[in-house]
């Protein structure tokens, strides 16, 4: 029987790295965001799936019109694999997003990115350089040495977002009783092979080692000081405001604290 499953998170959390590697395991064909306001996004090419008919077929004004027949009929063409899958974000399609989490038969992975700051930074990069995705070391170009200006109540007005976004799919599962995996895109990239085992267990496929190698190239440099014009006076912010955890994650080592959350809203509260 085939298990369906949907991957939850939201962008710059390496959702793109993390669908192309599910996908070279033999038994997972999982697609990328398919409801993108402005795209759709699939994972054929990476199993070397002829789907032209079909991508004939749905064009983004179609898929909008009639969203549960494209999504169906979609996961209709695969090679036998046993699992399939598809990449939602918050603002693609909110009845799938629902109908997907209610869904008790359908599996449900959670990513998300412990390194908020980088994720925060990164997704500020790609509005400035309209680059999201690069496959071609020879289209960076300019993007390698592009840099964001840190705004503090855009940060905070972020942050805010991305706990409440991720309150809501933990929230509608919990009370829907169904499990869930959380998954973190630093675990993959640090303990990748032992991320992979607890997924391919989650989605009850059988462990295959994965090849490392990706389409996707990564865009920015890890130096924070790259990035962003006033890195100064985003650290000081970050210190001074008892952010230091999240400073301190993402120039140091990964580690995560959940008192974040308890001192976000504190400072916003109570500045």
């Amino acid at each position: 029987m085939i298990k369906r499953f949907v991957v939850c998170g939201v962008a710059r959390v390496g959702s793109n790295y993390f669908i192309n590697q599910l996908n070279n395991h033999s038994q997972i064909l999982c697609h990328y965001e398919i409801f993108h306001p402005r795209g759709l996004f699939f994972g054929f090419a990476d199993k070397e799936i002829d789907s032209v008919d079909f991508e004939k077929k749905w064009d983004i004004r179609r898929r909008n019109r009639a969203p549960f027949d494209f999504l169906g009929e979609l996961l209709e063409i695969h090679q036998g694999e046993e699992a399939l899958g598809y990449n939602i974000f918050p603002g693609h399609n909110q009845a799938i997003l629902k109908s997907s989490l209610l869904d008790v038969h359908q599996r449900k992975i959670i990513l998300r990115r412990k390194d908020l700051l980088k994720s925060f930074i990164s997704g500020r990069l790609a509005n400035k350089t309209g680059t999201w995705v690069c496959t071609n070391e020879h289209d960076l170009g300019e993007i390698k040495n592009a840099k964001m200006h840190f705004l503090r109540d855009e940060f905070l007005s972020y942050l805010l977002r991305i706990f409440n976004y991720y309150n809501y799919l933990e929230t509608v599962l919990g009370v829907t009783r169904q499990n869930f995996l959380t998954v973190y895109y630093e675990d993959i990239i640090q303990d990748r092979d032992a991320t992979f085992k607890k997924i391919f267990n989650f989605l009850n496929v059988r462990q295959e080692i994965l090849d490392k190698k990706s389409r996707f190239i990564k865009q920015s440099p890890e130096d924070l000081e790259l990035l962003v014009e006033n890195y100064r006076g985003m650290k000081n912010f970050l210190l001074k405001h008892n952010f230091y955890n999240l400073y301190y994650f993402s120039n140091i080592h990964y580690y995560w604290t959940y008192t974040l959350k308890k001192k976000f809203f504190k400072f916003v509260f109570n500045k």
